[in-house]
């Protein structure tokens, strides 16, 4: 039963130590001072030299080049950390085509931007091939950081701190404040510590691998569509617009006759008294 039980333990002690191994590793990568090159020559291989570029190109068309694109960095071993493509739409057009349709001409400018990384040794590479791709280029530029000492800075820091130091003030502390004191100077010296770690993997990590910005472009294009004519669709015939132009006469003929109907009462009172007014000035003009 024990044996089982050691067997089965195996294959997990077996991952944890190799878990601890790749840890120490990585912190020796941070913390490492030995350069396999002297970096006292520009051109040393072992200089910490981060690349970065930028590619501006013209294509015939946006979306199989950005195709490409990906399938270039993916091939070379690196990782497309951006790719957004746009059509901006432009102007729009309408021409009679029919009696109850149009010819629609939209007009748009397709463009995409992508962010790539790629391995440092493969970057000349890659910028050639994305310009091979284009019919024309109007921005290539290409920068170089030389972040060796940087890096070399921190590594020393780490590996030669003075831990005897506060060893030394840890000993002749009088009180608890004090103590407490170089307890968190220890805590921040260790945190820095920390910081500087992770500069220096994350400086190894952009020396390794070249970041470039690509902007593709196309020139303006067109989509051409017959699409339903709606105001001919909702235009009412002559003769059926004559037909309710009749109507509506009518109607208002008939709220015309409606309308003196219900006000009869006071027609009547209206035609008595005219036709006293009338009356009385026949009498007068007779005298």
């Amino acid at each position: 039963m024990r044996i089982r039980l050691l067997a089965a333990a195996l294959p997990l002690l077996w991952l944890a130590a190799c878990n601890s191994q790749n840890e120490r590793d990585i912190l020796s990568a941070a913390d490492s001072t030995r350069f396999a090159t002297d970096i006292r020559s520009l051109q040393a291989p072992s200089r910490k030299i981060i690349k970065k570029g930028s590619l501006v190109c013209e294509v015939k068309d946006v979306l199989p080049a950005v195709q490409k694109a990906e399938q270039l960095v993916n091939g070379v071993g690196g990782m497309v950390m951006e790719s957004n493509m746009v059509n901006e739409a432009g102007e729009i057009k309408e021409v009679y085509y029919a009696a109850d349709s149009i010819k629609q001409v939209s007009s748009y400018t397709p463009s995409a931007n992508m962010v790539i990384r790629v391995p440092a040794a493969l970057t000349d590479s890659v910028m050639n091939i994305l310009t091979g791709m284009s019919s024309f280029t109007s921005k290539r530029i290409f920068n170089q950081y030389d972040e060796t000492y940087t890096y070399l800075g921190n590594a020393i820091k780490n590996q030669y701190a003075d831990t005897q130091t506060v060893v030394k003030a840890e000993k002749l502390a009088d009180n608890s404040v004090e103590a407490l004191q170089v307890g968190h100077y220890k805590q921040d010296a260790a945190d820095e510590k920390t910081d500087r770690r992770i500069e220096n993997l994350k400086l190894l990590d952009d020396v390794n691998y070249a970041t470039l910005s690509v902007q593709f472009s196309a020139p303006q294009q067109a989509i051409v569509a017959i699409v339903p004519d709606v105001r001919s669709m909702t235009t009412i015939p002559f003769f059926s617009e004559l037909g309710l132009a009749i109507m509506k006469g009518m109607n208002i003929l008939q709220g015309f006759v409606l309308a003196i109907i219900t006000i009869w009462p006071f027609s009547l009172i209206t035609g008595i008294v005219l036709v006293v007014i009338y009356r009385r000035r026949s009498r007068v003009a007779r005298m």
